[in-house]
C-alpha cells in the first residue's frame, strides 16, 4: 500500500506504484480532496481509505479504456499530456484525442 514516509502524499503515491507519474499522483490527491503536500502519516485511516478508493476508480477507468487522452495548453503552448483527463488542470485549455498514438504525434 502507500508508503508511510515523511514526504508529501503525492510523492508517496508515485514512488510506491510503478507507472504512476507525479502528475497522476497529484490528480489522485486532488480528486480525493487530499492536500498533496501533507505527509501520509498525517492522514486518518478514513482519508487513506478514501484516497485508495479514488486511486482505484481512476485506474479502473484506464483499464476499461473509458477515458480520452488529453493535451493541456497554456497560452497556446502544450503544458502537459495525460492518458486520462486531469481535473486539477482546469485552468488550461484542453484538447482530447481518440488515441494515445494520435496524442503523442501531436504533442511531439
Amino acid at each position: 500500500m502507500l508508503r508511510q514516509c515523511l514526504s508529501d502524499t503525492d510523492k508517496a503515491i508515485y514512488t510506491s506504484f510503478t507507472g504512476v507519474s507525479p502528475v497522476v499522483a497529484e490528480e489522485i490527491c486532488y480528486i480525493s480532496g487530499v492536500d498533496s503536500s501533507i505527509t501520509p502519516k498525517e492522514l486518518s485511516e478514513d482519508v487513506l481509505v478514501h484516497l485508495y478508493k479514488q486511486f482505484t476508480l481512476f485506474f479502473d477507468n484506464i483499464r476499461g479504456a473509458s477515458f480520452p487522452p488529453c493535451i493541456y495548453y497554456q497560452a497556446g503552448e502544450p503544458k502537459e499530456f495525460s492518458a486520462a483527463p486531469l481535473s486539477h488542470f482546469g485552468q488550461y485549455d484542453v484538447k482530447q484525442y481518440d488515441s494515445m498514438s494520435n496524442l503523442l504525434e501531436n504533442y511531439y
